[in-house]
């Protein structure tokens, strides 16, 4: 990971245990374009590097390795957490604290409202 895109993320953390949870999905989303953008240049820089080797004519070859698998798996974590964040905020905008947010989740349930 890039220090700018690591810098993003822990800021995000910070105000992600705030009450601003729609600043926290923003700069979650901004974290995942900055890794976004840091993925394509470890792309474009290895496969260049695989050009050249292969230019040499020796038997070495380059390998993608760890450090891509994991920034790929910040990446897509990052964005889930953004959408977990939204779903937060909308949670706590509407005031319910019984864990859901619908009309219909009362004590007498979807089909009272069918009822005379």
């Amino acid at each position: 990971m890039s220090a700018v895109a690591t810098g993003f993320l822990v800021i995000t953390t910070i105000v992600a245990f705030t009450k601003h949870h729609i600043i926290a999905a923003l700069l979650s989303w901004w974290s995942g374009i900055v890794t976004f953008i840091f993925m394509a240049i470890n792309l474009a820089l290895y496969l260049k590097v695989r050009s050249q080797m292969r230019n040499l004519g020796t038997i070495e070859d380059t390998d993608f390795g760890p450090g891509f698998w994991m920034s790929l798996a910040v990446l897509i974590l990052t964005l889930i957490a953004g959408f977990v964040l939204l779903i937060e905020h909308r949670r706590a905008r509407t005031g319910v604290e019984t864990g859901t947010s619908y009309r219909y989740a009362s004590n007498n349930g979807f089909f009272s409202r069918f009822r005379k």
